[in-house]
């Protein structure tokens, strides 16, 4: 099982846990209001005066038990399992045993037909049955619970060996094995309901981590389909597609927008020196640094091999010339750091400018890559610049 899954089966026992107490804390106000009404309605208060004030004081220990362990579990439910038990089962041990031995002096003193037995009868039965749903969280307590209540005023009835002491032992009985019959089947079905929620918790993590995972393969596609897998720029499709957008925001706002055709001088070189390996990562740091110094809505992608395309919306013909100065002095400011190999890199730009409609797009690219020639023939490390017609 998962660290996940353990985690949620935790969680639900400690909700059990936490069901439990709170059944019992709630519960528990019917012992002292119930043992103060039979104290004044009968004669047991005065013909026993000692047991009933000890019983009430037993009570209340237990409670105090119950309700001091309710507010703990807030504050220390990560040890619930640790501590819980023990001093839960002392509090059900005080009520059960207290109302087991009030109700078995009410045998003994009065026999079984007195007003005071009677009244002591329904209160420790009441008190049994309403265990059964009490204790569906823990069988185990619901069974000490119901042997204290019930087990000793059983016994006695049978050791006393008369008719109607074996009559009532027999009754006893049989409530007896009723009510643990019944918690045993309220404990399955507490516990299938705790499991089934578990389940259900984990099948809809489950499934919310198979939408992550859909979702984050979907957007890697969608990356993948858009963008070049080595420098993460965009690729020509999504370049040209890109390039064609602006062109006809240009044609419908008169704004100008700009393109720089960029080429990594002498990469060849580089490739035949150095291996495949250090060119690409020459070309990473490359884009890297043209990427850092354009503006957040200028899209730098890759051409082809060591050539790059950069838009530059907004951007018209007074500006072009100074800002593909200051990319090609930026690339070749320091050497760039291909693993081992320390190269000084020099990249050839071709500018032009247009504010042109829709289908001048290679005609745009072609008077670009004229002007990158251009660089790269005068020299190289340089920017050459064109004009569209209609700039």
């Amino acid at each position: 099982m998962s660290e996940d899954r353990l985690d949620i089966t935790s969680e639900f026992r400690c909700k059990a846990d936490a069901d439990l107490l709170t059944r019992l804390a709630m519960g528990s106000a019917v012992y002292p209001i119930l043992l103060v009404l039979i104290g004044f309605t009968t004669s047991f208060r005065t013909d026993h005066p000692p047991l009933f004030w000890r019983s009430a004081l037993a009570f209340g220990v237990s409670i105090g038990l119950r309700f001091g362990l309710t507010g703990l579990r807030n504050r220390l439910a990560a040890a619930l399992r640790v501590w819980l038990m023990a001093p839960l089962t002392l509090s059900i041990f005080l009520t059960a045993s207290t109302s087991g031995l009030l109700y078995l002096t009410a045998i003994r003193c009065y026999g079984f037909a007195n007003w005071t037995f009677t009244v002591l009868m329904l209160w420790v039965v009441g008190i049994a049955s309403g265990s059964t749903i009490s204790f569906t969280p823990s069988f185990r307590l619901l069974a000490l619970n119901i042997f204290l209540l019930l087990g000793p005023a059983n016994i006695y009835g049978f050791v006393m060996n008369t008719r109607e002491g074996n009559t009532f032992a027999l009754a006893t009985f049989v409530l007896v094995a009723f009510l643990l019959l019944q918690g045993y089947r309220l404990h399955g079905m507490y516990w299938d309901l705790i499991s089934a929620r578990a389940r259900e918790r984990i099948r809809l993590m489950e499934l919310k981590a198979a939408k992550a995972a859909a979702e984050a393969a979907n957007e890697e596609m969608k990356i993948r389909a858009t963008h070049d897998a080595l420098t993460g720029v965009l690729n020509r499709s999504a370049l040209l597609n890109c390039l064609e957008r602006e062109l006809q925001r240009a044609a419908r706002t008169s704004e100008p927008v700009s393109v720089l055709m960029v080429d990594i001088d002498h990469f060849k070189r580089v490739n035949d020196r150095y291996g495949h390996l250090t060119g690409d990562e020459i070309i990473r740091k490359v884009v890297d640094r043209l990427k850092q110094s354009i503006r957040s809505y200028d899209v730098v992608g890759r051409f082809g091999g060591e050539e790059f395309i950069i838009v530059l919306p907004g951007c018209g013909i007074e500006q072009i010339d100074d800002k593909a100065e200051s990319l090609r002095s930026i690339v070749a400011s320091g050497p760039v750091l291909a693993g081992d190999v320390e190269l000084f890199v020099t990249i050839s730009i071709g500018p032009v400018t247009t504010k042109s409609a829709i289908a001048a797009e290679r005609e745009l690219l072609s008077i670009a890559d004229q002007a990158l020639y251009d660089a790269k023939r005068s020299g190289r490390n340089r920017v050459v610049s064109s004009t569209f017609a209609d700039a």
